[in-house]
């Protein structure tokens, strides 16, 4: 289980991990599966790492970022970086059990702090929304920004406590909160005769956006690891990123269950669909409303809910059974894989220019 972090523990380990990456410095193109990409240079920075890349496709055109395409060298701003990524060899050892099977899964982790942070931009750059041919590229033409926000808290809070939907559903405490150590299971189902729903918590630390900023887009990416169970098909089965407010930002507690909110804040994702093809990224665009409960001088707070669950609609399979959502959490050091908020964003037309460097 997740110990809990004070402010001043999440800020030094954070920083501490971006001193960590920064000593990358550079790295020469490195084909990637979707992607080559060249690292310029790393900069430490409080709470994670700057870092300006170059990208090309595999056919060798090189990207061209930003609104209209003329960004030679973006820059990536990386909060809590991860410096683990998971390996069938790796030597270190996290083992969890399912919630509701009670099946113990168990992965492997090892440090690699440069494949972890390629992975990183590899992903990040396949959701950005500006990215374009290589015709409008001004040599040395530094973009600013794309920021990549790992989350300072990660967790589920659990309900399980009734054999009547509504004294679930409406409950203002629930029966447990759980930090997985790989993994989280949102979930609205029936079970022992009892009607259970999980709702998942992401914290994510956005005070490094400058605060004049525009957000052209925000896409929160959970990583789904697992199959799917989908007992009840009806439309209904989806996951939904939404609002959360729990009263500390540095653990969740039992009282939090109900302060999350009922405005979808994303896409939705179908349960259906996202039976195949995993393991991958699953990716939701935040919309206006998802877009501004970014706090651009504090912690940003969000909630993944199943369908029923935020629809306050009765879940309909009254045989045991449950429509879940498995993805990895952000735990350790932190893998590639974890929870995590993409934002593109850009001085308003008065403000910070673009740079060239070299």
């Amino acid at each position: 289980m997740k110990k809990s972090l004070k402010t001043i523990s999440f800020e030094i380990k954070a920083t501490a991990k971006g001193k960590e990456v920064a000593k990358i410095k550079s790295t020469p193109k490195t084909l990637r599966k979707n992607y080559e990409i060249q690292i310029i240079k790393t900069k430490a920075i409080n709470k994670g790492v700057e870092v300006f890349a170059r990208a090309w496709t595999k056919n060798g055109e090189q990207i061209g970022f930003g609104k209209d395409g003329s960004i030679d060298i973006e820059r990536f701003i990386i909060i809590n970086p991860p410096l683990l990524i998971e390996a069938e060899n790796g030597e270190i050892e996290i083992s969890s059990t399912d919630i509701l099977t009670k099946k113990v899964t168990t992965i492997y982790l090892k440090k690699d702090v440069k494949e972890a942070l390629l992975q990183t931009l590899e992903h990040s750059i396949s959701i950005k929304r500006q990215k374009f041919g290589d015709e409008n590229i001004k040599k040395g033409k530094v973009g600013n920004t794309t920021s990549i926000i790992y989350p300072s808290l990660d967790g589920q809070m659990i309900n399980n406590n009734s054999a009547t939907w509504a004294t679930v559903h409406d409950d203002t405490n629930c029966d447990s909160v759980a930090y997985q150590a790989d993994s989280l299971s949102i979930n609205t189902g029936y079970q022992s005769s009892k009607y259970i729903i999980i709702r998942g918590v992401f914290l994510f630390d956005t005070s490094a956006l400058p605060d004049t900023d525009l957000i052209s887009s925000a896409i929160i990416s959970l990583y789904q690891y697992a199959n799917l169970n989908n007992d009840d098909n009806d439309g209904e089965d989806y996951v939904v990123i939404a609002s959360s407010n729990p009263a500390s930002n540095n653990e969740l507690v039992t009282t939090d269950f109900d302060d999350v909110g009922d405005t979808a804040f994303s896409n939705t994702r179908d349960i259906t669909t996202d039976k195949s093809g995993y393991p991958d990224y699953r990716d939701f665009t935040l919309n206006d409303d998802g877009k501004s409960a970014i706090d651009k001088t504090g912690i940003s707070k969000f909630s993944l809910r199943e369908g029923h669950d935020i629809l306050n609609h009765s879940y309909g399979y009254t045989v045991q059974g449950w429509n879940n959502y498995n993805i990895r959490a952000y735990e350790y050091d932190g893998t590639p894989h974890g929870p995590k908020l993409t934002i593109e964003h850009e001085a308003i037309a008065a403000g910070r220019s673009f740079g060239y460097i070299f």
